[in-house]
């Protein structure tokens, strides 16, 4: 049934499935060399391919009549091979029917509401694909949040008390066009000791009250996530991202256009990543936006949280275009977080802190990491060791502890107006860099720090990256209470020089950060 030769289905599955993972392996290596919204672009006109096409190409069709009778109709043969009144029982035999061909295949789920009165489990190679779900509101005001719903598409609904799709080693899959409404978690994979899923794509996703995360995914890699959407519950996350096993790490993963609509009571992130056992990186995340306007000031956007004794245990994560909007505890929080990238597109309505570095239980500090900070920041870095970009207007709180150790601009000028005020207000504390419109990003550069003996005001630097570095952002560590004045001199293609306004009698430990081209911030 499922290897039919029909050419349409052939393709369909060699994108979707396992034997297809090129497709998504493809768009995560453009990912990670900087075209990821591109690749966004490039990807939704094969999404809407796939669902043009997918009722001639589907092992199954699911789709009921207006009394609320299912019926799960043979891909192949037209002929309907299950029906009945309960939903659950009728798309979990299509799925275990294309299991236990020890293939893959695609169930395609014609509009309507489907009511699960169980969990459907899912299995390698089994692709669920709905029509796209339309919500009444998608950007509701905050008196009238609560009666935005999802009132057309594909959409499964249930208690509350359970989960909807849940399985483990969910390989080569695809969960695309779906919407759900009142359960514990919408989607929920993988387990402390297996695999969740990896080499799939889940997208274009809806949901609506879960008790708990609206994506739940422990265990994953090579894995694309585009266009989730959530109105949440008191205390429950849009998305939940756990790392349990050292034989996955996340890797090469990419989540894109994660939209939630807040709740008060939140007591951990909207939008939550947890690398709990073994080490979460090499991730990519493109506008994630946590609308907490009905937050009444509580609660986390998004966390970070890395809970391993391991320095790399939660690193090399990039996030572009953060958005937090409302009144939160905080937008940004990052526990044992390093050598991350996260640019701010905007923030506002008075976040007690913007950005929130902390170490973990085990002592490791989030350092190593640079921020884009949107206007009005409050940020802390105890630890003194990551870059904070500051643009035009953003004026830093003077009140110690959440000035400690933030570096950015001593000046900050106007890109319009060419106007100039200080960035430094009494009282904070603060190291330097000049370069208000360019950043280190790992792979395109190099960083590092050298030691200035005491009585010596100059250290070369042999930089090896075969060309003369388009800038060199320098952050000294604070000497006896002060901010030791530090320049760069002699760049070329080679190395460059780090020179102290003056010797000091210790000695100065400077970070660099160099790179071969400019990034506008």
């Amino acid at each position: 049934m499922v290897n039919s030769t029909n050419p349409e289905r052939r393709k369909i599955l060699a994108s979707l499935a396992l034997g297809g993972g090129a497709l998504l392996l493809g768009a995560v290596s453009e990912y990670m060399s900087n075209k990821a919204l591109m690749q966004v672009n490039e990807l939704k006109p094969h999404l809407r391919q796939v669902e043009s096409t997918i009722q001639n190409s589907a092992s199954y069709i699911i789709y009921q009549d207006p009394y609320g009778r299912v019926y799960a109709k043979n891909g192949s043969n037209g002929n309907v091979d299950y029906e009945g009144l309960d939903a659950s029982n009728v798309i979990q035999s299509a799925v275990n029917t294309i299991t236990s061909e020890n293939t893959q295949g695609v169930i395609y789920v014609k509009a309507g509401q489907y009511s699960l009165s169980r969990p459907l489990t899912l299995s390698p190679g089994v692709s669920i694909i709905g029509v796209y779900p339309v919500r009444s509101n998608v950007y509701p005001a905050p008196p009238d949040w609560p009666n935005s719903v999802i009132y057309g598409g594909t959409v499964f609904t249930g208690d509350g008390t359970f989960d909807a799709l849940v399985g483990n080693n969910v390989i080569g899959a695809a969960l695309i066009n779906l919407g759900f409404r009142n359960f514990r978690n919408a989607i929920n994979l993988g387990s402390p000791d297996s695999l969740g899923i990896s080499f799939s794509v889940i997208s274009n996703i809806f949901i609506d009250y879960p008790n708990e995360d609206g994506l739940r995914i422990m265990n994953f890699e090579h894995l694309l996530i585009s266009n989730v959407q959530g109105i949440l519950n008191p205390s429950s996350k849009l998305l939940h991202l756990i790392n349990n096993n050292s034989n996955w790490d996340g890797g090469n993963s990419v989540i894109t256009e994660v939209y939630a609509v807040g709740n008060p009571l939140y007591t951990e992130g909207v939008i939550h990543l947890e690398a709990v056992e073994n080490a979460l990186g090499f991730m990519v995340f493109i506008r994630p936006q946590v609308n907490m306007l009905n937050a009444g000031g509580k609660g986390i956007g998004i966390l970070l949280e890395n809970k391993t004794s391991r320095s790399d245990g939660l690193s090399k994560i990039s996030m572009y275009s953060i958005d937090v909007e409302g009144p939160v505890e905080e937008a940004l929080r990052l526990v044992g977080v390093q050598d991350s990238y996260f640019n701010f597109h905007f923030s506002w309505s008075g976040q007690a802190w913007t950005v929130h570095f902390m170490d973990n239980d085990n002592g490791v500090p989030s350092i190593s990491n640079i921020v884009t900070a949107p206007f009005g920041s409050i940020l802390s870095d105890s630890a003194w060791e990551n870059i904070i970009i500051m643009p035009w207007i953003t004026r830093i709180s003077a009140t110690p502890p959440k000035t400690a150790g933030i570096y950015g601009l001593t000046i900050v000028k106007h890109p319009l107006t060419g106007a100039t005020r200080p960035a430094i207000y009494a009282g904070d504390a603060y190291s330097v860099f000049d370069n208000m419109y360019s950043m280190y990003e790992p792979g395109r550069g190099i960083k590092g720090y050298v030691t200035i003996p005491p009585g010596q005001v100059r250290v070369t630097v042999n930089h090896g990256l075969r060309l003369k570095p388009a800038y060199v952002l320098l952050t000294p560590h604070v000497v006896n209470g002060t901010v030791p004045r530090v320049a760069v001199d002699n760049v070329n293609d080679e190395s460059f020089d780090v020179v102290l306004s003056e010797p000091q009698a210790s000695e100065v430990k400077v970070y660099y950060y160099a790179g071969t081209f400019p990034q506008s911030t």
